[in-house]
């Protein structure tokens, strides 16, 4: 066993380089969108200094945009993060720290797997080393560690690490555990989530530590009261997501978890009419991630909190892979579910639970090996959608962009751009065209025309760009994918409504 932790570990070590070139090329192909300009923005504005920044990128109220960061989910992660920005003065930082995340939460979900063998599996009995190797490949092959890679940053990804290496201290009786989910917690309304989970499954699993688990859960509770009360859950939209189980409009914060709650429990139909279209979706996450690991508390309790809660979302984006960040928590605990259900059936003494233990543990790794061959080279022809040539265009128009202007950016190559105080993503549909705000002297435009993720028609771009021109813009670029324009706005103009999208 000695020798295969090793091995595991040198393999998440290789896992975390190979993530890291993964988001180099993303990078350097401007491969990046709204969420990372959303983070980027914050995170360069604290690492300068500004320490309550304000967000530009998301309409909420539209057609006002914005608000103070910390509103978003209460991230206050970021802060201590963001000194890695007064170090480096780059957004790259941010895609380093997940690949790692996400690296180390491999690594610690396969040294709890470790745990659960040395602990459980019967002397005497072989097999041990390869249950621990299937662990190691589905930990690694699973498609949703890239596509989660490949959607720009997002605080899940250092949640679910730190939620794993919580979990795990837990079930190994380690009041360490506690350090582990305070990090959860400063991840946001959302990773308070993963601490109900992670307090859960102590109480489930270890019977010495089900007060601390219990503790986990209120701590986790009381967390989710006070961002209700300072209002900074604005990023979950939790009423436009979950009021229909309520049956009306709910508050963020705790009061409105309980009412959905409430409304879930008193009509259930409610929920089956959303998730009955989604069985599919739902099983390829399980199917990816070592679909037995459901058969224990390990593997269930995150798949009900995590899966099943995003899959009840009114939004069917939630269970999608490109919101592969939003469930990328259950794989490291399906894993180690995986191995711990595999313990389990290798201790029946009954005939023949050996051959049923080797044959079931194969059947879910032959699974998840099959997923992944499916679902993880969607990933490329996602995400991948700016051309070399383009990315390069886009990168001359960036260094020509002074750091105070205003930037009005089409959302598939937005993300970096965000080291500007006024950001304002160009694709989103709203009825008679999109207002965008006038702050500065001078306002750039950086359309592209079809290319990257989530781009508007090469048409609709091109009446924007007519419409600017009328108006006195100057164009910078012209090319067949891009089209890059400055405009300095009259001094009374305090907003412009851009041609319908």
């Amino acid at each position: 066993m000695r020798k295969v932790g090793y091995i595991g570990t040198a393999v998440f070590a290789l896992q975390f380089v190979a993530l890291l070139l993964w988001s180099w090329h993303l990078w350097t192909r401007f491969d990046l969108t709204n969420d990372m300009a959303t983070f980027g923005q914050a995170f360069s504005q604290i690492g300068t200094g500004h320490l309550n920044p304000y967000e530009t990128t998301f309409p909420h109220d539209y057609p006002h945009w914005g608000y103070p960061f910390y509103q978003s989910h209460f991230e206050l992660l970021m802060w201590p993060l963001a000194s890695l920005y007064t170090l480096t003065r780059s957004l790259f930082v941010l895609l380093v720290v997940q690949d790692l995340a996400l690296a180390v939460a491999g690594l610690a979900a396969f040294r709890w797997g470790l745990d659960i063998l040395r602990r459980g599996w019967p002397d005497g009995r072989r097999g041990a080393s390869l249950v621990a190797a299937g662990l190691i490949i589905v930990l690694v092959v699973n498609p949703w560690t890239i596509w989660t890679v490949s959607f720009d940053f997002h605080f899940q990804t250092i949640a679910t690490c730190f939620a794993v290496l919580a979990a795990r201290d837990a079930w190994n009786g380690r009041q360490r555990a506690w350090l582990w989910v305070a990090l959860v917690l400063l991840c946001g309304d959302v990773a308070a989530t993963y601490v109900i989970a992670v307090g859960l499954i102590a109480i489930l699993t270890n019977r010495k530590m089900r007060w601390t688990g219990v503790g986990f859960i209120g701590a986790a509770l009381v967390w989710l009261m006070l961002i209700g009360v300072v209002h900074a859950a604005k990023g979950s939209s939790l009423s436009a997501g979950y009021g229909y189980l309520a049956g009306h409009n709910v508050k963020d914060g705790l009061p409105g978890m309980a009412a959905i709650l409430f409304g879930l429990g008193t009509h259930p139909q409610r929920a089956m009419s959303v998730v009955d279209g989604r069985w599919h979706q739902m099983y390829q996450y399980l199917a990816g991630s070592g679909l037995i690991g459901i058969a224990s508390f390990i593997g269930l309790v995150p798949v009900l909190s995590v899966l099943v809660v995003n899959g009840l979302n009114a939004n069917s984006i939630y269970v999608s892979h490109i919101a592969a960040f939003q469930n990328v928590f259950i794989v490291f605990f399906m894993g180690v579910g995986a191995a711990s259900v595999l313990t389990w059936l290798a201790r029946r003494r009954r005939r023949g639970a050996m051959a049923l233990t080797v044959a079931v543990g194969l059947a879910a790794l032959v699974q998840a090996c099959v997923v992944s061959s499916l679902v993880a080279p969607q990933a490329r022809t996602t995400f991948v959608a700016v051309s070399a040539p383009t990315a390069a265009e886009v990168a001359r128009v960036r260094s020509q962009i002074p750091p105070t202007a205003e930037a009005v950016v089409s959302i598939g190559v937005i993300g970096r751009f965000a080291e500007r105080p006024y950001l304002y993503p160009y694709g989103y549909t709203f009825p008679g065209g999109q207002a965008v705000p006038i702050h500065s002297k001078s306002v750039y435009f950086v359309f592209t025309r079809a290319t990257g993720v989530q781009s508007v028609s090469a048409e609709a771009t091109d009446r924007a760009v007519q419409q600017l021109v009328q108006l006195g813009a100057r164009i910078i670029v012209d090319s067949k994918e891009l089209v890059a324009l400055v405009w300095t706005p009259p001094p009374h103009v305090k907003e412009l409504q851009l041609a319908d999208t």
